[in-house]
């Protein structure tokens, strides 16, 4: 339920404490101590994230493992400056905002935009795909997932390879600006575990529902993602 709330943005104090609970009922069970420092990410809490996984370092028990939980210490590093840069700008503007005119500002993408106080959430003006909800018709594509890249707040970007019935060489290249909305299957196998986007389709093969959305720049915006062993 922790995780649930987690990739739905909400209730997240509730997540954070029971995340705290099953890590207390279990405390060797390193899923539940990385649950617990998504969540924290998503509460702006970093410090007490990366104090989490420092922590989970002691609980893995494979090289497997252990790279996990180092790939998302860095993860957490990389959107806690992020975050503090996104603050800055923020604050910037809010403060330009009281003389004349609007307040034009280089947002992460390198695109100019007119920045407002953020509401908070996912998908915010850093994007630099435009979120749109699903529109028009839904497309299916089948290959291999390659260049799987993650960035704050929950950006995802992929490319999808080896596209069937297609041209050999064919790539589409496909983003979301908030993994947590995607919805992610199994197709032909059952999961041992829970799923980690950012960490686990690189290289899997999958069956990828997306749309067409204005940005020519790309080939569309994910709906959701079947995995296939």
């Amino acid at each position: 339920l922790a995780q649930l709330y987690g990739r739905r943005h909400e209730n997240l104090d509730e997540a954070h404490r029971m995340n705290v609970e099953a890590i207390a009922l279990d405390p060797d069970n390193l899923n539940y101590r990385l649950n617990a420092a998504n969540v924290l990410m998503e509460l702006h809490r970093f410090e007490d994230a990366m104090r989490v996984l420092e922590v989970a370092k002691s609980v893995a028990r494979t090289p497997e493992d252990a790279n996990v939980v180092e790939m998302r210490l860095g993860q957490v590093r990389v959107y806690k400056d992020e975050y503090a840069q996104q603050q800055s700008r923020e604050a910037e503007a809010k403060s330009a905002a009281a003389g004349p005119g609007d307040v034009t500002v280089k947002v992460m993408g390198g695109m100019p935009a007119t920045v407002a106080p953020d509401a908070g959430g996912a998908d915010t003006a850093a994007a630099k795909h435009p979120t749109e909800t699903p529109h028009g018709r839904m497309l299916t594509a089948w290959g291999v997932l390659h260049g799987v890249t993650c960035s704050y707040p929950a950006v995802m970007e992929v490319r999808l390879d080896n596209v069937k019935g297609k041209p050999a060489n064919t790539s589409l290249s496909l983003y979301s600006n908030n993994y947590y909305k995607v919805d992610y299957r199994a197709g032909n196998y059952t999961p041992q575990d829970e799923v980690h986007p950012c960490e686990d389709l690189e290289g899997m093969k999958v069956e990828v529902e997306y749309f067409k959305t204005a940005d020519t720049t790309v080939d569309g915006q994910i709906v959701a993602i079947m995995m296939m062993k």
